[in-house]
Formats: C-alpha cells, sequence, structure tokens
C-alpha cells in the first residue's frame, strides 16, 4: 500500500526527489524531499544522485510518475518507488507525522563532486592554508559549488556558456547570497566566474574582466 510504501522510504532514509512546479511544492512538500521540476529536470540531470544510489519520485500525476521512474531506470538509475501528491498521501503524512513544511526549499544535495576531490580533500585542507583554486573546464559546476561551501574562493572557466549558465544556476540554487556563504562575481563574457567566501556586505567586490589591467 501506498502508506507501507511511503513509511518505509522516509524509515529508511530514502531521498525523495519532488518533480511537481514550484508552486505546489511551496504550497507543501516533505521535509526531506528535494525539488527538481518537471519542467526543469532534462537540464538538471546532474543534480541527481549517483546511479548506485536509490532515491524515489514525487509527481503531481500518476502518468508523469510512472513516465519519469521508468525513464531513470531505462538511463540506469535505481528508483525505489513512484508516488503521486493527492489528498490520501498528504493525510498519511499528517496521520504518521511524516515531517512536512509550507515555503520555498533547497533540499537535500543528492549531487556529488567528483570522487577524488571527495576522497581527499580533507587531506588538502590539511596541507595548504590559502583556500583557492581554480577549475578548469568547470562542466556543471558540482566540483565549485562543492568548494565554495567548503570555504574556498573558486575561479570557474569553461569554454562552453551553457555549462557557465548552468553552474551559475547551481550557486543560486544554493542560496550562495541568501545564506551569508559565498559571493557570485560573473566574468563579463560569462565564460567564468568566482565564488568567494563572504566577508562584509558593504565592501565592494571585485569584477573579473577580460583585459590584464584589472
Amino acid at each position: 500500500s501506498t502508506k507501507e510504501k511511503i513509511l518505509q522510504h522516509f524509515r529508511k532514509g530514502i531521498p525523495l526527489i519532488d518533480i511537481r512546479e514550484l508552486p505546489d511544492v511551496i504550497e507543501m512538500h516533505f521535509k526531506q524531499s528535494t525539488p527538481i521540476p518537471w519542467s526543469e529536470f532534462s537540464e538538471r540531470y546532474f543534480e541527481l544522485p549517483p546511479q548506485l544510489e536509490t532515491f524515489g519520485i514525487l509527481a503531481s500525476t500518476r502518468e508523469q510518475a510512472e513516465f519519469v521512474s521508468d525513464n531513470l531506470r531505462q538511463k540506469g538509475w535505481s528508483i525505489s518507488d513512484a508516488f503521486v501528491s493527492d489528498q490520501d498521501l498528504w493525510e498519511i503524512a499528517k496521520e504518521e507525522k511524516i515531517e512536512t513544511e509550507k515555503g520555498e526549499t533547497i533540499g537535500q544535495r543528492l549531487w556529488h563532486p567528483c570522487r577524488l576531490l571527495e576522497d581527499k580533500i580533507d587531506m588538502i585542507e590539511k596541507k595548504v592554508s590559502n583556500r583557492i583554486a581554480i577549475d578548469l573546464g568547470c562542466g556543471s559546476g558540482r566540483d565549485v559549488i562543492y568548494l565554495a561551501n567548503r570555504g574556498w574562493s573558486v575561479v570557474a572557466i569553461d569554454n562552453n556558456k551553457h555549462a557557465i549558465s548552468r553552474t551559475h544556476a547551481l550557486a543560486k540554487r544554493w542560496n550562495c547570497d541568501v545564506k551569508e556563504q559565498m559571493n557570485l562575481i560573473i566574468k563579463n563574457d560569462n565564460n567564468a566566474f568566482i565564488l568567494n567566501k563572504k566577508k562584509n556586505k558593504n565592501k565592494d567586490n571585485n569584477i573579473v574582466n577580460n583585459n590584464n589591467n584589472n
């Protein structure tokens, strides 16, 4: 039954990706869920967990839930269950005291940086005093955001403007300025930007320009 499946899901701590559109997510969502709206899904595959990690789907309709879960399974992801947002589901959540909330949410970080970085970062941080890094070919920006969230200043560079755009969007979704953890500075040609740990909101920021005089 849906009740048994949703209870098992949360008891085991299995991640849940909410693919409903943001107005529905804001109205009500599971506290442990991560929103990736269906309208943005094809552009945000890089935010999914690694394929060896199991997760569930919460969709607006049964057709949508089945389509997305089948599609992801075909691509190699492991989907535990696909749930539909209906009155019965939210009544089960209320009855079983599964934590829900209203408002905007970023959810859990399900994506990972590259394995080498994740495995070696503690050792690296013990050996360096200035946490400054350059990511040449930053791609979707997972390594950049990961480092910046650990207090690094990171220069992200890529010759693909679409990659830079995705990195920029990922930084915004992780509420860099809202959480006052990082300050985003975009290069004029949009092919590079810097993520800095924010220190003082009143201080001027240094913009990275194309010419070498700055």
